[in-house]
């Protein structure tokens, strides 16, 4: 039973950690939004269409090099918790397992639900949006016979 209990203690390590990894996902994904915006208007600030648009799209790639280079844990959120799920399955039994798969569960729904998504990534949301309308001005311009935006 001692190593049920350790076993429990590390998957219970592991769930936190991956709870920790989403916050730290948001909090590094606010910050590049920042970096978005302003590399974002430096596109736009140059006069040749094809310049604009080859900047506008080196940004989007350098955009998600950057997010995705200061997390520690490469792996995709779904990996992660497939892993530990497995483990859980594959180690705990009873009602210890019950409660880790519950304590996943609960970190899981945290990490789908779009409340605490706009909570603690509201300067990100802002940002991509502003490019993303920003990319759509930019194609109504340069493509007038195509209605991009329905507004303009």
């Amino acid at each position: 039973m001692a190593v049920d209990l350790n076993k429990s203690d590390i998957l219970s390590r592991d769930i936190e950690n991956y709870s920790k990894h989403i916050n730290e996902f948001r909090s590094q994904a606010n910050i590049q939004g920042i970096w978005l915006f302003t590399s974002t208007l430096g596109c736009w600030s140059v006069s040749v269409p094809v310049i604009q648009l080859i900047a506008a799209v080196l940004l989007l790639f350098i955009f998600v090099f950057l997010v995705n280079k200061d997390i520690g844990d490469k792996r995709e959120f779904y990996k992660i918790k497939e892993e530990i799920e497995k483990d859980i399955n594959d180690h705990l039994t009873g009602d210890t397992r019950m409660a880790r798969l519950y304590e996943l569960e609960q970190v899981e729904g945290y990490r789908k639900s779009i409340k605490p998504v706009l909570k603690s990534s509201p300067v990100f949301i802002v940002c991509y949006i502003f490019y993303s309308i920003s990319i759509m001005s930019f194609l109504a311009n340069l493509m007038p016979q195509y209605k991009f935006l329905p507004f303009y």
